[in-house]
């Protein structure tokens, strides 16, 4: 998938939503707190944490599903984190960015993927620099087709990621933070402090009712099981939606 700057700096500036910083120990509270805001460059339909359960290349290629890959989408903003056991951290194709998508392209609508004001990707240069086709089997399960024949992906949307979508980011944070909610699945994204260094993607559930987040999957393996923090920290709300 690409993950270019396709877009003018002034269509990128209308994305930005500047609201009230504030500090809250949890992510409920966070949630509580949060009204319908920002950019919405994406349909509904796409709104949550997709799995995917394979990718194909070319027209014969056999499925691979060895790649655990997440893809929580917001609003606008999103999260892709990818662990593929034959790479390391640093040759990992994590991201996180904005989604455009163009309802009314064909012979589908039309995915194209970029930075914005606080997405950064591990890798300076994707490896698909194309946009992509989305076409759904049902409302949970859509395919990702290259235009250029290059590949096809099913993605599979997490039922408990069904909800409200928020984008927040940590404007204090030493680094760009950004931090996407969909139902109860969270994506935490930490920018590297040192050039070319490696960027944290960690996915983690929200338990509601004990209001605390554990890492499922993770760039950092160590990370895997352990609580994801929120505490002490200062989040701005960037957009909310709730479905």
């Amino acid at each position: 998938r690409a993950k270019k700057a396709w877009h003018s700096i002034g269509e990128l500036s209308s994305l930005w939503v500047s609201t009230v910083s504030l500090t809250y120990r949890s992510l409920n509270e966070l949630l509580a707190d949060a009204e319908p805001t920002g950019e919405q460059t994406v349909p509904d339909r796409l709104f949550g944490c997709w799995r995917r359960n394979w990718i194909r290349f070319g027209d014969d290629g056999a499925k691979d599903s060895s790649v655990q890959v997440r893809w929580l989408q917001t609003a606008s903003g999103m999260g892709d984190l990818r662990i593929d056991p034959q790479q390391t951290q640093a040759e990992s194709d994590s991201s996180c960015g904005i989604t455009i998508v163009d309802q009314e392209a064909e012979p589908h609508m039309t995915a194209g993927w970029l930075d914005g004001p606080t997405g950064f990707a591990q890798q300076a240069v994707s490896n698909f620099p194309e946009k992509g086709w989305l076409v759904w089997d049902t409302p949970s399960v859509m395919r990702e087709l290259a235009p250029s024949g290059a590949y096809v992906e099913e993605w599979e949307r997490l039922p408990d990621s069904v909800g409200p979508v928020a984008h927040f980011i940590a404007p204090d944070a030493p680094t760009t933070t950004n931090l996407y909610v969909a139902g109860q699945q969270v994506f935490l994204a930490v920018r590297s402090p040192i050039a070319g260094g490696l960027h944290q993607f960690s996915c983690a559930t929200h338990a509601v009712a004990a209001d605390t987040l554990t890492v499922e999957l993770s760039s950092s393996p160590t990370a895997v099981g352990k609580p994801l923090e929120l505490n002490n920290t200062a989040w701005q709300l960037i957009s909310y939606r709730h479905e």
